[in-house]
Protein backbone atom coordinates (compact mmCIF):
# COMPACT_ATOMS: atom_id res chain seq x y z
CA UNK A 1 0.00 0.00 0.00
CA UNK A 2 1.27 3.34 -0.89
CA UNK A 3 -0.49 6.29 1.53
CA UNK A 4 -0.79 10.35 0.67
CA UNK A 5 -0.91 13.04 3.53
CA UNK A 6 -1.65 16.56 2.58
CA UNK A 7 -1.25 18.55 5.32
CA UNK A 8 -1.88 22.85 6.36
CA UNK A 9 1.09 24.65 6.54
CA UNK A 10 0.62 26.47 9.14
CA UNK A 11 0.09 24.31 12.67
CA UNK A 12 -2.45 26.58 13.29
CA UNK A 13 -4.68 26.44 10.68
CA UNK A 14 -8.76 26.33 11.68
CA UNK A 15 -9.19 23.33 9.83
CA UNK A 16 -7.43 20.85 7.66
CA UNK A 17 -7.39 20.94 3.81
CA UNK A 18 -9.99 19.00 2.06
CA UNK A 19 -8.25 18.49 -0.91
CA UNK A 20 -9.34 16.10 -4.02
CA UNK A 21 -6.54 13.71 -5.12
CA UNK A 22 -5.36 12.41 -8.18
CA UNK A 23 -2.79 9.60 -8.37
CA UNK A 24 -1.91 8.32 -11.91
CA UNK A 25 0.89 6.45 -13.45
CA UNK A 26 3.41 8.34 -15.74
CA UNK A 27 2.32 6.86 -18.90
CA UNK A 28 -1.34 5.60 -18.07
CA UNK A 29 -4.84 6.92 -17.35
CA UNK A 30 -5.67 8.23 -13.57
CA UNK A 31 -5.39 5.51 -11.42
CA UNK A 32 -7.51 6.83 -8.28
CA UNK A 33 -9.35 9.89 -7.72
CA UNK A 34 -10.43 10.65 -4.51
CA UNK A 35 -12.69 14.06 -4.33
CA UNK A 36 -12.16 14.43 -0.54
CA UNK A 37 -10.15 12.78 1.89
CA UNK A 38 -11.74 9.57 3.16
CA UNK A 39 -13.95 9.79 6.33
CA UNK A 40 -14.04 7.87 8.93
CA UNK A 41 -15.92 4.22 8.13
CA UNK A 42 -15.28 4.34 4.62
CA UNK A 43 -12.75 1.45 3.61
CA UNK A 44 -10.26 3.52 2.65
CA UNK A 45 -10.08 5.40 5.86
CA UNK A 46 -6.88 5.21 8.12
CA UNK A 47 -6.34 8.18 9.60
CA UNK A 48 -7.04 12.26 8.53
CA UNK A 49 -6.17 13.74 6.22
CA UNK A 50 -4.40 10.32 4.50
CA UNK A 51 -5.13 8.44 1.37
CA UNK A 52 -4.43 5.19 0.97
CA UNK A 53 -4.05 2.90 -2.54
CA UNK A 54 -2.35 0.12 -3.74
CA UNK A 55 0.55 1.09 -5.98
CA UNK A 56 2.85 -0.69 -8.22
CA UNK A 57 6.33 -0.13 -8.80
CA UNK A 58 6.85 2.57 -10.99
CA UNK A 59 6.33 6.34 -11.57
CA UNK A 60 3.73 7.99 -10.82
CA UNK A 61 2.21 11.97 -10.74
CA UNK A 62 -0.10 12.66 -7.62
CA UNK A 63 -1.86 16.13 -7.53
CA UNK A 64 -3.87 17.74 -4.86
CA UNK A 65 -6.55 20.79 -5.11
CA UNK A 66 -8.89 22.13 -3.09
CA UNK A 67 -10.59 25.92 -3.61
CA UNK A 68 -9.38 27.22 -0.07
CA UNK A 69 -5.91 26.13 -0.28
CA UNK A 70 -3.08 27.32 -2.90
CA UNK A 71 -3.59 24.83 -5.44
CA UNK A 72 -3.18 22.53 -6.95
CA UNK A 73 0.26 21.02 -5.38
CA UNK A 74 2.03 18.11 -7.68
CA UNK A 75 4.49 15.87 -7.36
CA UNK A 76 5.32 14.39 -10.45
CA UNK A 77 7.19 11.47 -11.59
CA UNK A 78 7.65 9.78 -8.24
CA UNK A 79 9.79 6.85 -8.54
CA UNK A 80 8.39 4.01 -6.21
CA UNK A 81 10.44 1.07 -6.26
CA UNK A 82 11.50 -1.54 -2.92
CA UNK A 83 14.11 0.83 -1.67
CA UNK A 84 11.70 3.97 -1.03
CA UNK A 85 9.42 4.77 1.23
CA UNK A 86 5.63 3.86 0.80
CA UNK A 87 4.31 7.19 1.53
CA UNK A 88 4.42 11.11 1.21
CA UNK A 89 3.42 14.30 2.47
CA UNK A 90 2.17 17.14 0.69
CA UNK A 91 2.00 21.04 2.09
CA UNK A 92 -0.82 23.45 1.24
CA UNK A 93 -1.19 27.12 2.34
CA UNK A 94 -4.64 28.29 3.33
CA UNK A 95 -5.21 31.11 1.16
CA UNK A 96 -6.19 33.94 3.85
CA UNK A 97 -2.74 33.16 5.41
CA UNK A 98 -0.50 34.63 2.57
CA UNK A 99 -0.87 38.11 1.54
CA UNK A 100 0.78 39.29 -1.48
CA UNK A 101 4.39 40.56 0.58
CA UNK A 102 4.43 37.27 1.83
CA UNK A 103 6.00 34.06 0.30
CA UNK A 104 6.46 29.93 2.41
CA UNK A 105 9.17 27.92 1.99
CA UNK A 106 7.53 24.76 2.81
CA UNK A 107 9.22 21.14 3.13
CA UNK A 108 7.28 17.97 3.25
CA UNK A 109 8.48 13.97 2.86
CA UNK A 110 7.59 10.10 3.69
CA UNK A 111 6.91 9.13 7.12
CA UNK A 112 10.72 7.83 7.92
CA UNK A 113 12.75 10.18 8.87
CA UNK A 114 10.74 12.23 11.63
CA UNK A 115 13.27 14.93 11.62
CA UNK A 116 14.51 16.73 8.86
CA UNK A 117 15.16 19.90 9.13
CA UNK A 118 14.52 23.32 6.46
CA UNK A 119 17.45 26.25 6.59
CA UNK A 120 17.67 29.06 5.36
CA UNK A 121 20.97 31.03 5.08
CA UNK A 122 22.11 34.58 3.95
CA UNK A 123 25.41 36.44 5.13
CA UNK A 124 23.48 37.70 8.46
CA UNK A 125 22.92 34.04 9.33
CA UNK A 126 20.65 30.55 9.16
CA UNK A 127 16.84 30.78 9.52
CA UNK A 128 15.74 26.77 10.47
CA UNK A 129 12.93 25.30 11.29
CA UNK A 130 14.24 23.77 14.53
CA UNK A 131 13.27 27.94 15.72
CA UNK A 132 10.19 26.39 16.44
CA UNK A 133 7.14 29.84 16.54
CA UNK A 134 5.90 29.93 20.32
CA UNK A 135 3.29 27.48 21.87
CA UNK A 136 1.21 30.95 23.31
CA UNK A 137 -1.32 31.58 20.27
CA UNK A 138 -1.53 35.42 22.21
CA UNK A 139 2.21 35.48 21.13
CA UNK A 140 1.67 34.70 17.34
CA UNK A 141 3.68 37.50 15.29
CA UNK A 142 4.86 38.73 18.53
CA UNK A 143 8.31 37.71 19.97
CA UNK A 144 9.91 35.70 17.78
CA UNK A 145 13.67 36.14 16.76
CA UNK A 146 15.26 35.52 13.84
CA UNK A 147 18.92 35.20 12.55
CA UNK A 148 17.60 37.14 9.19
CA UNK A 149 15.26 40.32 9.17
CA UNK A 150 12.03 39.13 7.66
CA UNK A 151 12.46 35.19 7.29
CA UNK A 152 10.90 32.95 9.98
CA UNK A 153 9.67 29.52 11.23
CA UNK A 154 5.94 29.57 10.91
CA UNK A 155 5.61 25.14 11.04
CA UNK A 156 7.68 22.31 12.58
CA UNK A 157 6.31 18.87 13.03
CA UNK A 158 8.67 17.09 13.81
CA UNK A 159 6.31 13.13 13.87
CA UNK A 160 7.36 12.37 10.28
CA UNK A 161 6.03 13.60 7.07
CA UNK A 162 6.45 17.56 8.00
CA UNK A 163 5.63 19.94 7.33
CA UNK A 164 8.96 21.99 7.89
CA UNK A 165 7.98 25.92 6.62
CA UNK A 166 9.67 28.83 6.88
CA UNK A 167 8.26 32.69 5.83
CA UNK A 168 10.03 35.46 3.65
CA UNK A 169 8.19 38.61 3.69
CA UNK A 170 9.30 41.99 2.02
CA UNK A 171 10.73 44.42 2.10
CA UNK A 172 13.86 42.11 2.15
CA UNK A 173 16.77 41.59 -0.04
CA UNK A 174 19.96 39.55 -1.09
CA UNK A 175 21.06 36.07 -1.73
CA UNK A 176 20.00 32.90 0.09
CA UNK A 177 20.89 29.27 0.14
CA UNK A 178 18.18 26.84 0.73
CA UNK A 179 19.03 23.49 1.96
CA UNK A 180 17.50 20.37 3.72
CA UNK A 181 19.24 18.43 7.10
CA UNK A 182 18.62 15.10 8.18
CA UNK A 183 19.06 15.76 11.92
CA UNK A 184 17.35 12.08 12.88
CA UNK A 185 18.79 10.72 15.83
CA UNK A 186 21.60 7.74 15.49
CA UNK A 187 22.48 9.30 12.54
CA UNK A 188 21.34 10.34 8.61
CA UNK A 189 19.33 8.15 6.40
CA UNK A 190 19.29 8.17 3.00
CA UNK A 191 17.49 11.59 2.01
CA UNK A 192 16.13 9.67 -1.44
CA UNK A 193 14.16 7.07 0.34
CA UNK A 194 12.01 9.78 1.76
CA UNK A 195 10.69 11.50 -1.36
CA UNK A 196 11.87 14.75 0.35
CA UNK A 197 9.55 17.83 -2.16
CA UNK A 198 10.45 21.75 -1.43
CA UNK A 199 7.46 24.30 -2.78
CA UNK A 200 7.94 27.50 -2.68
CA UNK A 201 4.40 29.49 -2.43
CA UNK A 202 3.25 32.89 -3.23
CA UNK A 203 0.08 34.33 -2.64
CA UNK A 204 -1.08 33.45 -5.93
CA UNK A 205 -0.53 29.79 -5.84
CA UNK A 206 2.74 27.32 -5.99
CA UNK A 207 5.77 29.36 -7.98
CA UNK A 208 7.99 26.78 -7.42
CA UNK A 209 8.44 22.83 -6.35
CA UNK A 210 11.79 20.99 -6.35
CA UNK A 211 12.74 17.53 -5.45
CA UNK A 212 15.78 15.16 -5.08
CA UNK A 213 16.69 13.51 -8.08
CA UNK A 214 15.98 9.63 -6.36
CA UNK A 215 17.50 7.32 -9.00
CA UNK A 216 20.96 9.27 -8.73
CA UNK A 217 20.62 9.62 -5.16
CA UNK A 218 19.24 6.07 -4.63
CA UNK A 219 22.02 4.52 -6.91
CA UNK A 220 24.82 6.29 -4.90
CA UNK A 221 23.52 6.44 -1.17
CA UNK A 222 21.68 3.33 -1.00
CA UNK A 223 24.46 0.78 -2.42
CA UNK A 224 26.98 2.38 0.19
CA UNK A 225 25.18 3.48 3.07
CA UNK A 226 28.38 4.26 4.82
CA UNK A 227 28.25 7.39 2.67
CA UNK A 228 24.89 8.53 2.90
CA UNK A 229 25.20 12.46 2.66
CA UNK A 230 22.66 14.37 5.27
CA UNK A 231 22.32 17.28 3.36
CA UNK A 232 20.04 18.47 0.51
CA UNK A 233 21.44 21.57 -1.29
CA UNK A 234 17.92 22.43 -2.99
CA UNK A 235 18.69 25.75 -4.27
CA UNK A 236 19.56 29.66 -4.11
CA UNK A 237 17.79 32.52 -4.29
CA UNK A 238 17.75 35.89 -5.42
CA UNK A 239 15.26 38.62 -3.69
CA UNK A 240 15.45 41.82 -4.65
CA UNK A 241 13.09 44.63 -2.44
CA UNK A 242 9.52 45.11 -3.90
CA UNK A 243 6.07 45.90 -2.65
CA UNK A 244 5.15 42.38 -3.18
CA UNK A 245 6.72 39.30 -3.71
CA UNK A 246 6.73 37.29 -7.29
CA UNK A 247 8.56 37.06 -10.37
CA UNK A 248 9.75 40.44 -10.62
CA UNK A 249 11.76 40.31 -7.48
CA UNK A 250 11.92 36.81 -7.10
CA UNK A 251 14.77 34.53 -8.67
CA UNK A 252 15.71 30.72 -8.22
CA UNK A 253 18.76 28.72 -9.21
CA UNK A 254 18.44 25.09 -8.75
CA UNK A 255 21.17 23.03 -6.85
CA UNK A 256 20.10 19.41 -6.19
CA UNK A 257 22.75 18.22 -4.58
CA UNK A 258 23.28 16.21 -1.64
CA UNK A 259 26.40 17.23 0.62
CA UNK A 260 28.28 16.13 3.32
CA UNK A 261 27.45 18.80 5.54
CA UNK A 262 25.38 21.90 5.15
CA UNK A 263 27.05 24.45 2.60
CA UNK A 264 28.37 27.30 3.33
CA UNK A 265 27.33 30.51 2.10
CA UNK A 266 28.54 32.30 -1.10
CA UNK A 267 27.71 35.96 -1.62
CA UNK A 268 28.80 36.07 -5.48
Amino acid sequence: NFSLRVMAAREDSDYPPAAAVNIQPLTGPVLRRFLEPPAQGSPDYSVDGEYSVFLDYGRYNFEAQDDKWHSPVLYENLLFEPRTQGSLGLVMAEQRDLDAKTCYVSLSWAGSPAELDLCIRNNDGVVTSQDAAPKDPQAKGDGRTSAIKGVRCESAVTTGFGPKVISIQQPISGKFRLFVMNKAVGGAVNLAACHPIVNIVLYNGVWKSMRLNLRDALDSALDSPANVSPCWHVCDLKIESDTKMGDQCLECYEVDKLLGAEPAFDPT
